[in-house]
Parts: structure tokens; C-alpha cells; sequence
């Protein structure tokens, strides 16, 4: 089972509301988002942790983001728990959890960007696929939020260049791993994928969560 949890801050939280969810985390948590100078990004690390202490709620397990532990590539993680990522653009944060492998997530704003500079990050059909279309952006975002969900699902940082992915009929391989990938959809001007270990072969389930 797979659960994608989602939250908006289009809008910033009231001085009392924001500091009252602050105080749900530990206080190396708290001190890390308070290093960030916009409100956009202290709300994007808050609502992801909050997401996650939602989704552990949710399971039946521990909340305790003490507990909280990072690989040498920084990828964070919780012992004796469902995989979980956590991704964030715009104004949009989510989390996914696995219960069945590995997971990584992605999502990105569909902002304007000059196509042309990112040639070499994919791959002969990925490429043509983009130029082609008549909505260029669209497959571009498609294919590099998919290639960034392998990449953190896979836990290896810049060790594993987004060149290398290549991403074929929503599969793709790092090595001798196998990923399956998939796409939801959550707004119109966001693209989102997913990846993991393992076939995704049950409806995900889609939560969008308000704080």
C-alpha cells in the first residue's frame, strides 16, 4: 500500500498557529526550519514534517521525530517504519509512504524554463518526446519530476545523475534496480511522480490533508 498525503499554503499561517505546529516537532526540526528567511520556505519544511507525523498517525505508529535519522547521502528515515519521502515546490507539500519497498516523491510548479539548457539530462527518446510535443513544458516536468522521484526513492544523492535515468513505459533501472513510476495528479500546474521498488499493482491512495 502506497498513501500520498498533500497539503497547499497559498496563504501564511497566523503567528500563534504557525509557532503551535513548530511545537509538534524536536527542536533541532524547529531550529532547521527557522533557518529558512521566507515564509514560503519555513511553511514548505513545516507542512512536510507535519505530513508525516499525519501519516505515521495514521498508520498506528510513532509520531517521535527524535527518532528521525539520516543517510551519508541526507536522505531522512525512521527505524522499523514504512519507507517515507517528502517533497515540496510552489506551494505545494507532500508526502508518500510506502508499505511495500522503497519511495521517493517528487513534485514541481510548472514554472517557464528555458528547455534547451537540460538536453543532456535526457535521453534520445525522452528528448525527442519533449521537442515534439505540443506542450513541451508538460513532458519536460513529466519526465524530470519522474527521473528526481527515482533518484530519492533510490537514496543515492548526486552520486546517481539524472542523465542515467532514463525512463521507459513508467519503468527505468539504477544498476540492478528496477523502479516503477507513476504520475498523479493533485493541480493543474504541478507535476508529481512517484517511484518504487516495487509494481505498482494497487490504487494509491490520495489524501490532501488542511492545516
Amino acid at each position: 500500500m502506497i498513501k500520498v498525503y498533500f497539503s497547499s499554503y497559498s496563504k501564511k499561517l497566523s503567528h500563534s498557529a504557525f509557532s503551535a505546529y513548530l511545537n509538534l516537532l524536536p527542536p533541532a526540526l524547529e531550529q532547521q526550519i527557522m533557518r529558512f528567511k521566507k515564509w514560503e520556505d519555513q511553511h514548505a519544511g513545516l507542512y512536510g514534517k507535519l505530513l508525516l507525523i499525519k501519516s505515521l498517525r495514521e498508520a498506528g505508529l510513532s509520531t517521535d521525530l527524535l527518532q528521525l535519522k539520516y543517510t551519508g547521502y541526507g536522505r531522512p528515515y525512521l527505524t522499523n517504519t514504512p519507507d517515507f519521502n517528502i517533497s515540496h515546490s510552489g506551494c505545494f507539500a507532500v508526502c508518500a509512504l510506502s508499505f511495500q519497498g522503497k519511495i521517493g516523491v517528487d513534485i514541481e510548479e510548472m514554472k517557464p524554463v528555458s528547455i534547451s539548457d537540460f538536453r543532456e539530462v535526457f535521453s534520445a527518446a525522452e528528448w525527442n518526446k519533449i521537442i515534439n510535443s505540443e506542450n513541451s513544458s508538460y513532458w519536460f516536468y513529466h519526465y524530470w519530476t519522474a527521473k528526481e522521484a527515482v533518484i530519492k526513492a533510490d537514496g543515492g544523492g548526486l552520486s546517481l545523475p539524472l542523465k542515467y535515468i532514463n525512463i521507459d513505459n513508467n519503468k527505468t533501472k539504477t544498476g540492478k534496480k528496477c523502479w516503477f513510476i507513476k504520475n498523479i495528479a493533485i493541480h493543474n500546474n504541478y507535476m508529481l511522480h512517484i517511484a518504487t521498488n516495487k509494481a505498482i499493482d494497487k490504487e494509491i491512495e490520495l489524501l490532501e490533508v488542511y492545516f
